[in-house]
């Protein structure tokens, strides 16, 4: 199963492979995104951080959530007229309830990516 931390940064990588998208690619957009000047020696050092983001267990999911916020608004992803099966914590369930909701949107997501797969 995995943490969630662990659920959010498979989810990520599935979002790149749709769209085609490098992990350099996805810090550029959240580097534009969050910041509002253009600076390539700081654009580097976030776009290495973005990518031990992605691989790091201790990343924290809110981190991770604003990355999926991030790519789940832009224009590319949008047009790929997909279903985006991700439950976000709202804070007004249970953690216990919380957790099923992630664990059938995962499911949701897993039974999807085979269905692609095998078209």
């Amino acid at each position: 199963m995995g943490t969630e931390t662990q659920n959010l940064q498979k989810t990520i990588k599935d979002d790149l492979k749709r769209l085609r998208w490098s992990q350099k690619r996805l810090a550029r957009e959240l580097y534009v995104a969050t910041y509002d000047y253009d600076d390539d020696e700081e654009m580097g050092r976030y776009e290495e951080r973005v990518k031990k983001d992605l691989q790091r267990p201790t990343t924290s999911p809110q981190r991770l959530n604003e990355y999926l916020r991030v790519i789940h608004q832009h224009n590319e992803y949008q047009n790929l007229c997909q279903f985006v099966p991700a439950y976000f914590s709202t804070g007004a369930l249970s953690e216990a309830l919380e957790a099923e909701m992630r664990d059938i949107s995962r499911e949701i997501g897993e039974e999807l990516a085979a269905a692609e797969e095998s078209d």
